[in-house]
This record gives structure tokens, sequence and C-alpha cells, in this order.
């Protein structure tokens, strides 16, 4: 209790940092520097927070950020809109051994890619970029277009939300031209996921003491700034802990965080924008679809029928035409900002009216959608969606008060499927209450969902092996307990039925493995095991790597002991051949302990740790009997 008490007392230092790339890439990112600061200072109690642009503004705007780490232009566009101190450090990187507090652009496209090899060439193309607001992945490359006189106020920009995303929309061919800020290419190198010779960087650079691939000029690097309600005591000693970090991680190499350096310079960069007229100078940042959407899109629905209840009322008079011209200019230009998809729906006739960017979500040219009606949309949406939107549709009639809102995949023209966020609303009903028009809109979130099934894989998969991890296993054994029907194994008849048994499995010899060869031979050898397993497992059955050299099988709908001993004996005699890592035969076996949850009534409750126990004993036997052998546990 007196812990307890003595953490609540701690005050909070909460560290906002912005987030661009996904959340958790970031997160991974700066976790050094926070354990750095909390070990530092014991006293505080260091919170990370990474948020998005709008959400990192409204933050400090709240008062909720004490220490801020975010990109220059991110930067300019706080201090203009909120009183803050000038900056205190400035992010230094490293990369194969050089140090820079610098940054700047990287202009790429696939290196096989002959149609966009210069500079001017880019003006033409269609250009992924993270959004409208970073600096060395946007506003650097803009501001080179700009010194070379060429035209970027009309460029075919794709916003895909983060670096890595851009990356993938030129694997993938979704553009032409990518604008990543320096580093992220070096990182994809790093991991292996993109080979130096697959891209080609336009109008590249090449400075001694800079490290990375540069399209452009340098800027400096991401400021540091302590905020005005920071006492200036702790200002102080959070600043010389900044000072002393040097981050030991081996990412390092791939360009992240390093350490801190004095404050450089930030004028060049406001005068940058200055010159270029861009937020927050002289220019409104131009909105963006999310938070245009999320405040204010029943507005549009209700006023698009707006507009048409004018237009007729106007078109009476001769005088009011040149206002109704400009009021329907204004909804154009407010719906082609936002690049919404919108439709009409009458569910008396079918009909329904759509928006070129409707069509273009899934491929179409409008025209070749049109007539557009309910029975061709109910055909372009996914047939396992079809009855949960349906759902959500009659519910809304039911419940006109509450919005419509699904998320569904229809397909593309060219056959694969894009995820969609529809809203809509009832503008229109019948005397008797019947719905006669719905009004709303399309966005496509396929982006959205890949991430999220990115953080599903890496929230429940080992990274090494890609089998499940303990949590996502336990989890799953303890769902399976509640099928289990009770039946008798006997160890001396093979012919005797069991359902359900649990496989644990420790690869012998693995430690002089990585003794005589290093940790890379390991991971190879835990690699092949797990492909093993792949291979000799069934479609129901589960596997998981504990950790290290553990790994535990739940082999399901067992019919005879017969089966059972094939998988196992299938997994051994695999292991008796040597795997070959850099032309080195391993030997590695096995020791493997079985314990079966049905193999009498008082077992079929045991709790899943508790029978992961038994089989673990059971490995221990068969380890201690001289290794390479199977027990099967027995009370």
């Amino acid at each position: 209790m007196q812990l307890n008490t003595v953490n609540a007392a701690k005050q909070p230092l909460v560290v906002g940092v912005y987030a661009y790339q996904s959340p958790l890439k970031v997160t991974q990112e700066y976790q050094p520097l926070i354990s750095f600061m909390a070990l530092k200072l014991p006293n505080l109690d260091i919170q990370l927070n990474v948020l998005s642009a709008p959400d990192l503004k409204e933050a400090v705007r709240k008062g909720q950020v004490d220490v801020l780490i975010t990109s220059p232009n991110l930067y300019e566009e706080i201090r203009h809109e909120n009183f803050i101190t000038g900056v205190a450090a400035t992010v230094q990187r490293q990369y194969e051994g050089v140090a820079t507090t610098s940054l700047g652009g990287v202009i790429f496209t696939l290196a096989n890619n002959t149609q966009f090899t210069h500079l001017q060439d880019v003006q033409h193309a269609k250009i992924a970029t993270p959004s409208l607001i970073n600096t060395g992945a946007y506003r650097v490359p803009l501001y080179e277009l700009h010194k070379a006189n060429l035209n970027y106020t009309n460029l075919n920009l794709l916003e895909v939300g983060c670096n890595d995303a851009v990356v993938e929309a030129i694997l993938l061919g979704d553009a032409d031209v990518g604008f990543v800020r320096t580093g992220v290419l070096e990182d994809w190198f790093e991991r292996g996921d993109l080979s130096p010779q697959a891209i080609r960087v336009i109008n590249q650079r090449t400075l001694k003491s800079f490290p990375f691939l540069l399209s452009t000029q340098l800027m400096p690097e991401w400021p540091v700034v302590i905020m005005p309600k920071v006492s200036s005591a702790l200002s102080r000693e959070v600043l010389s802990v900044l000072y002393q970090f040097n981050n030991p991680s081996e990412h390092n190499n791939h360009g992240r965080i390093a350490n801190f350096a004095p404050p450089l310079d930030y004028k060049p960069f406001e005068n940058m924008l200055r010159e270029m007229k861009l937020s927050p100078y002289d220019v409104t940042p131009k909105p963006t679809f999310s938070s245009i959407w999320s405040n204010y899109w029943h507005f549009i629905a209700l006023g698009l029928l707006l507009f048409l209840v004018i237009l007729v009322a106007f078109i009476l008079a001769e005088g009011y035409r040149r206002k109704i011209w400009q009021i329907h200019l204004r909804l154009s230009q407010v719906v082609d900002a936002t690049r919404v998809g919108t439709w009409e729906w009458s569910p008396e006739t079918g009909r329904i009216i759509i928006n070129e960017h409707y069509a273009s979500q899934i491929g179409y040219q409008m025209a070749e959608l049109l007539p557009f009606n309910y029975t061709k949309w109910q055909a372009l949406v996914a047939p396992d969606d079809l009855d949960a939107v349906q759902q959500k549709i009659n519910h809304h009639f039911s419940h006109p008060n509450l919005p419509y809102q699904a998320d569904f995949r229809l397909k593309h023209k060219k056959g694969h499927w894009v995820w969609i966020h529809a809203k809509g609303l009832v503008v229109d009903h019948s005397p008797n209450g019947l719905p006669l028009l719905m009004d709303g809109t399309h966005t496509d979130i396929s982006l959205q969902k890949k991430h999220e099934l990115l953080l599903n894989k890496e929230a429940n998969f080992d990274h090494l092996t890609g089998l499940m991890n303990r949590n996502y296993f336990m989890h799953s054994l303890e769902a399976t307990l509640n099928k289990i029907v009770p039946s008798v194994i006997d160890a001396d008849n093979s012919d005797s039925s069991m359902t359900q048994a649990l496989v644990f499995i420790d690869l012998d010899n693995f430690k002089p493995v990585n003794d005589k060869y290093g940790h890379e031979a390991g991971d190879a050898v835990l690699k092949s095991f797990a492909h093993l397993l792949k291979e000799s497992l069934r479609p129901d059955d589960l596997a998981c790597r504990l950790g290290g050299d553990e790994f535990i099988l739940l082999i399901q709908n067992i019919a005879h002991r017969a089966q059972l001993d094939s998988i196992i004996n299938r997994i051994l005699t695999q292991l008796q051949t040597p795997m070959i890592y850099d032309q080195n035969p391993l030997n590695v076996s096995c020791s493997i302990g079985v314990y079966d949850y049905v193999a009498s009534q008082t077992s079929i409750n045991l709790p899943a740790d508790e029978a992961v126990k038994k089989a673990d004993l059971a490995m221990y036997q068969a380890k201690a009997s001289g290794k390479n052998k199977v027990v099967f546990y027995s009370t």
C-alpha cells in the first residue's frame, strides 16, 4: 500500500511526440528515451503520448503536453497558435556512423519506371505523400520544385497517412512518385523489405556530412520544446537529461533518434514557408477530409438538400441566378476538397444518384455505372458483409434519430475489395412514415483497415516464426476448453480414442548452435522448425512459440491414438535430417511432453495454465531420460 501511495504522488511529465509513422512504430522509436528519462528522473512519472498532428495540436492547446518533440512544420503551426517557449534542443540521428541534426526530402520512383527521371517530370506524376503538413515528405520537396521554377500548385497528390505508406503505394503501383523524409528508405533497406536497386532517387544530392539519400536542400531536424508551464528548475533537469541521452539501440543504424544537440536555427524553414505562402503564414491550411467530415458531415448532407430547395425557389427570379451559381460552386468545392463520395437513394424506386468520387473509389468512371440503383449496389457489396449492412439500414429506418453508419467492402473494377465507411440520413419521409429519400457519403478506409490487421498481427503472433505468441495461444486454449467432450486415452492401446492433446516441445542441443554459430544461426533454426510444424499439423491444430526454443501445440479432433503418434513421429523424423546454415549442418532434436485434456473425467475443468505445466513436466521427463524422446503425462 505504501508503494502505491508513493507512485500516486509522483509528478507527471508528459512527452508529446508527433506520429510521423504509425503510433506503434514511433512509440518503439522513442521508448528508449522515455526509459532513460524515468531512470534519471525517478521522482517523475514520465509518460509518452504519440499523437497525430491534429491531436497533438489539441493536446498542446489544452496544456496536456510538458515536453514537445515534433517536426519543424508542425512546430511552426503550434507556435503560431499558442504561446510556447523557444527550441531547447534538436534531435540528432545517426546512420552508418555519421551523426546529423538535419533532415531533407527524398523524391523517388521505381528503378524500372523510365517515365519519371528528372525533377521536371514530377509535376506530371501521381505523387504519394503522407499528408500536406509533413516537413521532409511534402513541404521541403515542394520547395525544391519551387526553386526550379516548376509548377507545384496543381500536383496530382495521393495522401496516404505516413511515410511507410508512401513506400507501399509506390511498390503497389498506386502512385508514380513518392515523397518521404530522409532516413525512411534506409529503414526499409535495413529491414530487408526493399532493395536499394529497386528504386531510383530523383534529383539526387550527395553530401559527405549527410548519411542519407537526399533530393532536396537540408533543414533543421526535429525541435524539442519544453512548455512554459514547466518550472525553470524542472526544465533545467529535463534538458540536462536529454543532453545525457545516448540511445544504445541497435536500431540507430536505421537513422532513428540517437541523442540531442543544442538547438539549431529554424528561421530558414520559417522563411521557406513565408516565401511559398504556406500555412501558417498568409494561407489558410487546406482542410482535411477527416476534420471536415467528423464535424460537419450532417451539415454537408443537409446542405446538398438545401441547395436543391434554394435552386427551385430562386430559379423563378432572374436576379437570383448568379447567387445560386455561387452557392453551387462553394458546395462543389467542399465535396471536391474532401474527395468524398456522395449518394442519394430513393428506397421506393431503388434509384441511386452518385458523384464521380463515389465511382472512382472503386475504379470506375461514373458513366460506366449509370444508371445506378440498389440492385447494382448489392452486387458490388461483399457477400459476407451484405446482411450486416442491410440490418444497419433497417435499424436507421426504425430509429431515424440515429444516423446510419457501416463499414463494408465494395468490389473494385480490377477485382480486389475496397473497404468503405458509409454514413447516411433519411431526409424525407412519406405521410405514413416510410423513407422516401436518403442522403449519405462513402469514404475509402482501406489503408486504415490494413493498418488494423497489421497491428493485430504484431499483437498476437511471434515476429520471428510467425506462430501464435503465448498470450494469443492461451486465450485460444481457454476458448477451446469449453468445447471438449469427455473421452479416454490409453497409452498401451493405440485404438483408444481421444479428442485433444497438448504437445510441449523443447529443442535439444539448441544452445550449442547459438554458442558456436551465433544468434543468427539460432534464429534460422527456430524459423525452420516453425516451418516444419506448419507442414506437419492439420488446419484445426494450433502452434505457438512460448519463447526461446520452447514450443507448444494443441492437437484437436483426434479420432485414434495413431493420429497423434503420426504427427509426433513426423516431427521427430524431419529433425533427423540436419538443418543447414551457412553450409554447416546443425544437428537438432527435440524432447516432447504430451498431456491429454480428457484422459479422465476430472481433467475436463483443468485451467489452461495448469495443463501447460503438466505437458511441460512430461517434456522435462523426456529430456531427463536422454532427450529426443516422447513422454505422456500420467498422474
